[in-house]
């Protein structure tokens, strides 16, 4: 998810049913072959991923101070939205990958890979996959701006760890382009960060005009193969932000987001 590609490669941003075993096992070595992990594979139990950082989330780093504060305050924004559902493992960690670190693992949550690179060759930006959230600073910087994009970019990316849950495979269908399953779960992440801006606005941490920064960040991101146009996200934003989490799965087209009992 960027707003202009630089020799990015996106993942974790697509859907997927099925993958045969062969494919599988096809996809995890070419990806290692060009990442260069051939016998290195990294699987993290408790750890988190080699080579990368966690970001610390703070609520006290929110004010606007810059990309690095910014990402603590999504990821504190993130923890609490994800503790109101009592799902906060669907995101373990936020991490950074480091300069010139890079690794391929088997994902706990689904049956398929988990691929992370920050190098000359190969720079994987903003994703999500098996409870981590994927950043690397030199492609995700231009992305956030302030708090708000922060705050609506991460939880965009845990929308992916629902739908890992709920059977779908998003980083293996966005690394094969398949556009056309891609969209459903592209739209419903939009849609998933659209009802967090709304909860944050209720539980009085963000201001009512955070809905206009959100919408703004959407615009900006739409276009990309399998996301959608500007005017196809920012509609699948505010229709999140204005129908909740239920209306997200009407976009997936089965239940993945978890839905509040209606008074």
């Amino acid at each position: 998810m960027t707003k202009k590609t630089t020799q990015t490669f996106a993942v974790g941003t697509g859907s997927v049913g099925f993958f045969s075993r062969r494919v599988r096992t096809v996809m995890t070595a070419v990806a290692a072959g060009a990442l260069g992990l051939i016998g290195s594979q990294a699987a993290p139990a408790q750890a988190i991923p080699g080579g990368t950082v966690e970001v610390v989330p703070s609520m006290a780093a929110c004010g606007d101070r810059g990309f690095e504060k910014s990402l603590q305050c999504g990821a504190a924004f993130t923890d609490r939205w994800l503790d109101s559902w009592g799902a906060s493992d669907v995101v373990e960690a936020t991490v950074v990958t480091r300069p010139d670190a890079a690794g391929v693992y088997p994902s706990r949550t689904t049956d398929g890979v988990c691929v992370y690179a920050n190098t000359a060759p190969l720079a994987i930006g903003l994703h999500h996959c098996d409870r981590y959230t994927f950043v690397v600073p030199r492609t995700d910087r231009e992305l956030v701006s302030d708090d708000v994009d922060a705050i609506v970019l991460l939880a965009h990316e845990s929308a992916h760890g629902f739908q890992e849950k709920a059977g779908l495979m998003p980083v293996e269908t966005s690394a094969i382009r398949d556009t056309r399953r891609m969209l459903p779960l592209e739209r419903s992440a939009d849609c998933w960060s659209g009802a967090a801006t709304a909860w944050y606005i209720e539980q009085d941490m963000l201001d009512d005009d955070a809905v206009d920064g959100g919408r703004e960040l959407m615009r900006s991101i739409g276009g990309s193969a399998g996301h959608g146009n500007a005017d196809a996200r920012e509609q699948a934003y505010l229709t999140g932000f204005e129908g909740g989490s239920g209306a997200c799965n009407t976009i997936l087209g089965r239940d993945a987001f978890p839905v509040r009992p209606t008074r």
